[in-house]
């Protein structure tokens, strides 16, 4: 799985649009699906074009015009048909000393093209442009589970032994030999270099094999081997589970996957480069042409390039998807950039500039190859199994379901998960895959589920793509992004099954010192994908959940397509050192390890790598310097410390500082700050240009994977400035490691001391007139959810209570929407949060509900979407 050819056929497209119906109830009527002719064939990729949103993107997507790969029949080579694997070399992009093996379902090999050294196995040196039986002693090779092509010579597994033949294996051309590797059916796979190594004018051919074991071993062959003992070196990867050869590199998929250099001296197995990206990976696809390659690991493809110099090999993730059993390129006269990944059910591409780069801007989208060069408004093809492994674009063996197609007006459609959920409020449109830009849901109007997760609209018959975004089920997880396929029926509903998603947990961690104090504002950077955001593959297409709904501050943003990933975000940890959030509970990573803990204020830092073994975990940073409060609590029974002010509302408050041996710490500057609901509880937090204080308000929407816990521009407390009352909210320590700040506020106020180097100390209540500090009431965002306008629901049924409590519910007054007296939210007006093209108009509802016990009170929001 390693060569990269090019085809050469262009097919355009006409483009057109058609209008989506307006939504209605669902009356549900039994569905007749119209009936299609399955058949089995050869078909290859061509390059197709057509102006519209980019192929999979369901969120702020732009107009842009695309080239993209189509599926064609391929007429010649009907014999492939029955082909499991087709393996194609080239030497170079002209194609010269080309050619093509292939296992039937016979287990026997067949061979084709440039054959000057034997390398068809035919027993001759003729080359042929038809397909021509592989022999041993006359007799036709059976038994044959694996063939790789390299430069003029051919590798296979025969009855579990290893056969070669070709250039650089024998003086002998018409005869294959195993060359001393381990025989006793223990072989599952072989590659072979593509460029071949000549030394002492013979040229030389690395192979690799995969064993049983599973263990990887290779060698360098060259004519004089079949008459001397080849070394076979192990590559000491444990767990091997794949191998494939680049253009300089011998590369293996593992618990630690590793490639190491060769050269025609040999191949150093000691001095390797570890894949990071490539952990726990189940397949390894090298793409010499480009000197990148590609790893199958955690349910997801990364690839990157394998030049350089760099100690390591930097894979970028690329999309979720079904394991892949061949990654090639397609370049249709050099038009068609794709990089295209073909598994068991159907073929994921996106641009072949993500070898080399995380975003390509609107070609960086995962997508389905599903676009036919012959599909019409009134006939469809639709791709339901690849039978073969191939590595080229010219010969794919696919199983293609055809039929008619006609269009059906105000077809009544339900959005459910799997398990039966209703999802409400999720924005829906449509598109035919297999002609793009010719039938398409409208540009100018989306289409919603209603609150049983129903709607109509005009569609065609045959296969069509429904994307999705929204909706929260029970447990709070929200829906990013949805990409299906479905085959509508010439009558009845429309079922869009959506994955569920995995189950919700509540996810703590504690971060402490050696001497087990708590580190406050600790910050948690998130690098395993799977823990905050789910991607359910199904047979039709791919979800993606959240586990957390973007709340108003932006955090957890929409995600652009179905099989896309974005970062992580970043979570803080509250006065006493810890934060609880929700997450899933993956049992695979998508990176080394789930987070990088640490603090930095942008003068302290330190970070480890940490991997979870349970929803609760404590983390142990090194010993940093932390201000100490010496004083004493006026009220103890209460969660907080407490302080009294005098009568003009002044109190001093001094602190001190000493290094991990008690030595005091002079000429350090501590300031008093008020603490937030962040910094006081943990939460989402994310550094961005624009965020330099846990305390900023105005947060983009954008995780990013570094956090920075800044002095400055912290909220301004209420200091009174009357002449009774002198505030020195910064102080100097001095000799002993002390210094007193006096503090003069106008109400009770929570607050801490802090300061560049040091860690904060814990927050404090400055109590004015004895009353306590407002309590923090977590508050649990809802998500976004799509409503339709004139209507009238009822609080209750937008936010439900849990439980027992006085509830009340909120809204903003700003001429939006308002409170009825008998508690229904009423639409007033909507004011515009997106684009010109893309319209949305957004009303925030809150629910507060007073309980007894540890947490007095609750606090919900869900914002309401009109489009």
């Amino acid at each position: 799985m390693k060569k990269t050819l090019r085809c050469s056929v262009v097919v355009a497209l006409v483009a057109g649009i058609l209008a989506v119906a307006a939504s209605s109830p669902v009356t549900p009527v039994s569905a007749k699906r119209v009936k299609a002719t399955p058949r089995s064939g050869m078909y290859k990729i061509a390059a197709a074009s057509f102006e519209g949103a980019p192929p999979g993107c369901v969120y702020n997507c732009p107009t842009v015009k695309s080239t993209y790969p189509s599926i064609e029949t391929q007429t010649n080579f009907s014999e492939l048909a029955s082909a499991t694997k087709i393996d194609t070399n080239t030497s170079s992009n002209s194609g010269i000393n080309a050619h093509t093996c292939a296992i039937f379902s016979d287990s026997s090999l067949k061979c084709k093209g440039s054959n000057a050294y034997g390398q068809l196995g035919d027993g001759t040196t003729t080359s042929n442009e038809q397909f021509v039986s592989a022999v041993s002693a006359s007799t036709a090779l059976s038994q044959v589970t694996d063939v790789d092509t390299g430069t003029m010579a051919t590798c296979a597994i025969v009855a579990g032994n290893l056969r070669c033949i070709g250039n650089g294996f024998t003086t002998t051309p018409t005869v294959w030999n195993n060359y001393g590797a381990p025989a006793g059916a223990g072989l599952v796979k072989v590659s072979l270099s593509n460029d071949m190594g000549y030394v002492n004018g013979r040229y030389n051919q690395l192979v690799c094999i995969v064993t049983t074991a599973p263990a990887v071993l290779c060698a360098w062959i060259n004519p004089d081997s079949v008459a001397q003992t080849v070394a076979w070196t192990t590559f000491n990867v444990s767990g091997a589970t794949d191998v494939a050869i680049g253009r300089t590199e011998v590369c293996v998929s593992a618990a630690v996957s590793k490639c190491a250099k060769f050269a025609v001296t040999g191949v150093d197995f000691t001095d390797y480069r570890e894949i990071v990206g490539g952990e726990n990976g189940e397949a390894l696809f090298a793409i010499p042409l480009f000197n990148s390659l590609c790893v199958y690991a955690s349910g997801a493809v990364g690839c990157g390039p394998t030049s350089g110099t760099s100690s390591t090999i930097q894979l970028s993730l690329i999309g979720v998807m079904p394991k892949p059993h061949s990654v090639f390129t397609g370049s249709a006269g050099g038009s068609l950039d794709a990089l295209l990944f073909a598994g068991p059910t159907g073929i994921l591409y996106t641009n072949m500039c993500r070898l080399y780069s995380v975003s390509c801007g609107n070609s960086s989208n995962v997508s389905t190859v599903a676009a036919f060069t012959d599909s019409t408004a009134t006939s469809y093809n639709y791709v339901t199994r690849v039978n073969a492994v191939s590595n080229t674009p010219e010969y794919l063996n696919l199983t293609v379901e055809s039929s008619t197609r006609k269009m059906r007006s105000l077809v009544p459609f339900t959005v459910k998960t799997a398990s039966g959920e209703t999802l409400a409020g999720s924005s829906v449109k449509w598109a035919a895959p297999d002609a793009p830009g010719l039938l398409a849901s409208s540009k100018s109007s989306v289409l919603s589920s209603d609150a049983l997760g129903e709607g109509r609209t005009t569609l065609p018959t045959g296969p069509v793509t429904f994307t999705l975004q929204y909706g929260v089920v029970a447990s709070g997880a929200e829906l990013q992004a949805t990409s299906l396929t479905v085959i509508v029926p010439e009558t009845g509903t429309v079922n869009v099954v959506v994955p569920d998603p995995p189950a919700i947990v509540d996810r703590k961690i504690s971060v402490t010192l050696p001497d087990n104090s708590p580190v406050p504002n600790a910050t948690i950077t998130l690098k395993n994908n799977y823990i905050m955001y789910a991607y359910q593959a199904s047979t039709n297409g791919t979800s993606v959940w959240s586990s957390t709904p973007k709340d108003n501050s932006g955090f957890m943003g929409n995600i652009g397509c179905a099989y896309c990933y974005v970062a992580p975000p970043v979570y803080v940890t509250g006065d006493d050192g810890s934060v609880t959030f929700r997450s899933f509970a993956p049992a695979v990573r998508s990176s080394i390890s789930d987070a990088a803990i640490g603090y930095d204020d942008g003068e302290l830092s330190q970070t480890v790598n940490y991997n979870f073994t349970d929803i609760t975990s404590t983390v142990q940073l090194s010993f940093m310097a932390q201000l100490a409060l010496v004083i004493a609590d006026k009220t103890p029974a209460t969660p907080e410390i407490d302080l009294n002010t005098n009568a003009s509302g002044t109190i001093d408050i001094p602190a001190e500082l000493k290094d991990e041996n008690g030595t005091p710490i002079s000429m350090f500057e501590a300031t008093a700050e008020e603490v937030c609901d962040t910094m006081d509880t943990g939460g989402l937090f994310s550094a961005t240009d624009n965020v330099d204080s846990l305390c900023t308000s105005n947060v983009k929407e954008k995780s990013v994977e570094t956090a920075i816990v800044s002095s400055s521009g912290v909220r301004a407390m209420g200091i009174n400035t009357s002449a009774a009352c002198s505030t020195k909210k910064t102080a100097i320590t001095d000799s002993s490691g002390k210094a007193k700040i006096r503090l003069c506020v106008k109400k009770s106020t929570k607050l801490r001391v802090r300061g560049k180097g040091a860690l904060g100390s814990r927050s404090f209540c400055l109590r004015v007139n004895g009353k306590p500090c407002a309590a923090t009431v977590p508050t649990t965002n809802m998500g976004s959810r799509l409503m339709s306008a004139n209507t009238t629901p009822a609080m209750r049924s937008l936010i439900k209570p849990v439980g027992k409590g006085a509830v009340s519910y909120s809204v903003p007054n700003n001429g939006q929407c308002r409170k009825s007296p008998s508690n229904k939210l009423v639409v007033e007006s909507w004011v515009q949060k997106e684009t010109k093209k893309n319209p949305v108009y957004s009303c925030t509802v809150t629910m507060m509900q007073k309980r007894s016990g540890k947490n007095p009170a609750t606090k919900k929001t869900l914002t309401l979407l009109l489009r």
